[in-house]
């Protein structure tokens, strides 16, 4: 799926299309809206897998 949302957002540039006043259009917009989603759910998913190194038990 983020490879997808990263096509559609490059192929978008070389179609002729509406933009809007940032110069994106509307489907290079829901793009970059879910790649977003995925940078997100991928830092969440890696802080909750994450490693942590154990402390030395106290005797």
């Amino acid at each position: 799926m983020i490879a997808y949302c990263c096509f559609r957002f490059v192929l978008d540039f070389i179609k002729p299309h509406y933009t809007f006043s940032i110069g994106l259009s509307t489907i290079q917009i829901t793009a970059f809206i879910g790649l977003l989603y995925y940078v997100f759910i991928y830092i969440q998913y890696k802080e909750l897998f994450l490693i942590k190194e154990f402390e030395p038990q106290r005797q």
